[in-house]
Protein backbone atom coordinates (compact mmCIF):
# COMPACT_ATOMS: atom_id res chain seq x y z
CA UNK A 1 0.00 0.00 0.00
CA UNK A 2 2.82 2.44 0.87
CA UNK A 3 4.45 1.69 -2.46
CA UNK A 4 1.22 2.49 -4.30
CA UNK A 5 0.82 5.83 -2.47
CA UNK A 6 4.46 6.75 -3.16
CA UNK A 7 4.02 5.85 -6.86
CA UNK A 8 0.85 7.97 -7.14
CA UNK A 9 2.56 10.95 -5.51
CA UNK A 10 5.51 10.71 -7.89
CA UNK A 11 3.24 10.45 -10.94
CA UNK A 12 0.91 13.29 -10.04
CA UNK A 13 0.94 16.20 -12.43
CA UNK A 14 1.59 19.64 -11.09
CA UNK A 15 0.61 22.63 -13.14
CA UNK A 16 2.30 26.01 -13.07
CA UNK A 17 0.61 29.28 -13.83
CA UNK A 18 1.28 30.71 -17.24
CA UNK A 19 2.78 34.17 -17.51
CA UNK A 20 5.10 36.30 -19.59
CA UNK A 21 8.86 36.40 -19.59
CA UNK A 22 9.90 39.80 -20.95
CA UNK A 23 13.40 40.73 -22.05
CA UNK A 24 14.14 44.35 -22.99
CA UNK A 25 17.17 46.01 -24.58
CA UNK A 26 17.85 49.74 -24.57
CA UNK A 27 17.22 51.35 -27.98
CA UNK A 28 20.62 53.08 -27.77
CA UNK A 29 22.23 49.73 -28.68
CA UNK A 30 21.09 50.50 -32.24
CA UNK A 31 23.70 53.28 -32.40
CA UNK A 32 26.46 51.19 -30.87
CA UNK A 33 26.14 51.77 -27.14
CA UNK A 34 26.57 48.72 -24.91
CA UNK A 35 23.64 47.82 -22.67
CA UNK A 36 22.57 44.61 -20.95
CA UNK A 37 19.16 43.04 -21.32
CA UNK A 38 16.69 43.77 -18.55
CA UNK A 39 14.45 40.83 -17.67
CA UNK A 40 10.96 40.86 -16.21
CA UNK A 41 8.35 38.28 -15.27
CA UNK A 42 4.62 38.96 -15.26
CA UNK A 43 2.10 36.44 -13.99
CA UNK A 44 -1.37 36.59 -12.50
CA UNK A 45 -0.11 37.61 -9.06
CA UNK A 46 3.20 39.49 -9.49
CA UNK A 47 5.39 41.59 -11.74
CA UNK A 48 9.03 40.84 -10.86
CA UNK A 49 12.39 42.30 -11.91
CA UNK A 50 15.85 43.31 -10.74
CA UNK A 51 15.91 47.05 -10.07
CA UNK A 52 19.46 47.87 -11.23
CA UNK A 53 19.14 51.50 -10.15
CA UNK A 54 18.66 50.50 -6.51
CA UNK A 55 20.36 47.08 -6.84
CA UNK A 56 17.40 45.20 -5.39
CA UNK A 57 14.88 42.60 -6.53
CA UNK A 58 11.37 44.08 -6.84
CA UNK A 59 8.07 42.28 -6.74
CA UNK A 60 4.92 44.31 -7.40
CA UNK A 61 1.48 42.78 -7.03
CA UNK A 62 -0.46 42.73 -10.28
CA UNK A 63 -3.37 44.54 -8.61
CA UNK A 64 -1.02 47.52 -8.08
CA UNK A 65 -0.17 47.84 -11.79
CA UNK A 66 -1.95 50.37 -14.00
CA UNK A 67 -3.43 48.26 -16.80
CA UNK A 68 -4.94 49.52 -20.06
CA UNK A 69 -6.00 47.98 -23.37
CA UNK A 70 -2.49 47.55 -24.79
CA UNK A 71 -0.20 48.60 -21.94
CA UNK A 72 0.64 48.22 -18.28
CA UNK A 73 2.62 50.52 -15.99
CA UNK A 74 4.59 49.66 -12.86
CA UNK A 75 5.07 52.65 -10.54
CA UNK A 76 8.00 52.82 -8.14
CA UNK A 77 9.10 55.65 -5.85
CA UNK A 78 11.59 57.23 -8.27
CA UNK A 79 10.36 56.15 -11.68
CA UNK A 80 7.73 54.22 -13.57
CA UNK A 81 7.99 51.70 -16.38
CA UNK A 82 5.35 51.45 -19.08
CA UNK A 83 5.19 48.40 -21.35
CA UNK A 84 3.14 48.96 -24.50
CA UNK A 85 2.46 47.11 -27.74
CA UNK A 86 2.92 49.43 -30.73
CA UNK A 87 2.88 49.21 -34.50
CA UNK A 88 5.55 51.31 -36.15
CA UNK A 89 5.22 52.85 -39.60
CA UNK A 90 5.62 50.25 -42.37
CA UNK A 91 5.45 47.37 -39.85
CA UNK A 92 2.90 44.59 -40.08
CA UNK A 93 3.36 43.25 -36.58
CA UNK A 94 3.07 44.82 -33.13
CA UNK A 95 6.25 45.27 -31.10
CA UNK A 96 6.49 45.64 -27.35
CA UNK A 97 8.27 48.76 -26.09
CA UNK A 98 9.15 49.82 -22.57
CA UNK A 99 9.70 53.39 -21.45
CA UNK A 100 11.17 54.54 -18.14
CA UNK A 101 9.82 57.81 -16.78
CA UNK A 102 11.73 59.75 -14.10
CA UNK A 103 9.00 61.00 -11.76
CA UNK A 104 11.19 63.52 -9.92
CA UNK A 105 12.48 65.23 -13.09
CA UNK A 106 9.29 64.76 -15.13
CA UNK A 107 10.95 63.24 -18.20
CA UNK A 108 11.45 59.97 -20.01
CA UNK A 109 14.97 58.64 -19.48
CA UNK A 110 15.18 55.40 -21.48
CA UNK A 111 13.29 53.48 -24.14
CA UNK A 112 13.60 49.77 -24.84
CA UNK A 113 12.67 47.20 -27.48
CA UNK A 114 11.20 44.13 -25.79
CA UNK A 115 10.64 40.51 -26.68
CA UNK A 116 8.27 38.36 -24.72
CA UNK A 117 7.21 34.74 -24.56
CA UNK A 118 4.61 32.72 -22.71
CA UNK A 119 6.19 30.68 -19.96
CA UNK A 120 5.17 28.47 -17.09
CA UNK A 121 5.87 30.42 -13.92
CA UNK A 122 6.41 28.43 -10.74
Amino acid sequence: MRLLVAFLLMCSNSFADQGLKISCLNILTAIGEKHEHENFTLDVIHFEFLDKKNNSFKKIQTKDLIIGDNYFTAKLNDYEMTFQNMIFKDDQKERMMMSKYDIKNHKYTDHYFCDYSLADIN
